[in-house]
């Protein structure tokens, strides 16, 4: 009898811990990688992106021997000793640092565009709980914002129950707009 019971409660606490995560999906719903959410609304991915406030990398893709920033090395193997081991990636591969002027198209002039050389994420090598990630990181003044994964919801759909009626429409007259 004892058996069974252990057996039957066994049995359940698999299917418990099994269904604690729910992937984040939909009709509509694109996510740069699979979402998952806990009971407790606590996001789980294998992707965290950060932006630094300055200079700090210049490789398009790193591991923690080939880091020779200390202090970012430290807070990083701080990260893999609690959530295991990643790649650090280049989000945009082909910025360097001080492509951040521009020459504006129409008038010529030089403008400010965003750096996007500093922009780099973590992949994990498994699914860690990201909010814990962006929390750790955000406690250290290195990094300008840290997020997760994005979501991103399609919302083409017209509200009006007619589409043909005003959705359709091939061309318009801009003269009159």
């Amino acid at each position: 009898m004892k058996k069974a019971f252990f057996v039957v409660l066994l049995a359940l606490f698999t299917v418990n811990v099994s269904a604690q995560l729910k992937k984040i999906e939909g009709k509509g719903i694109y996510t740069e990688r699979d979402i998952y959410l806990d009971s407790n609304g606590k996001r789980y991915s294998n992707q965290v992106s950060f932006h630094f406030f300055k200079q700090t990398l210049t490789e398009n893709s790193y591991n923690l021997e080939k880091l020779n920033n200390s202090k970012l090395k430290q807070i990083l193997t701080a990260i893999e000793k609690d959530f295991g081991s990643f790649t650090i990636r280049k989000a945009y591969t082909d910025k360097h640092w001080g492509d951040s002027i521009s020459t504006n198209i129409i008038t010529k002039k030089p403008v400010f565009v965003r750096d996007l050389s500093q922009f780099y994420r973590l992949e994990f090598d498994k699914i860690i709980c990201v909010d814990e990630v962006i929390n750790k990181l955000k406690e250290t003044k290195i990094f300008r914002s840290v997020w997760g994964p994005v979501c991103k919801v399609d919302m083409y759909s017209p509200s009006d129950y007619i589409p043909t009626a005003q959705w359709a429409m091939n061309n318009t007259d801009a003269t009159k707009a």
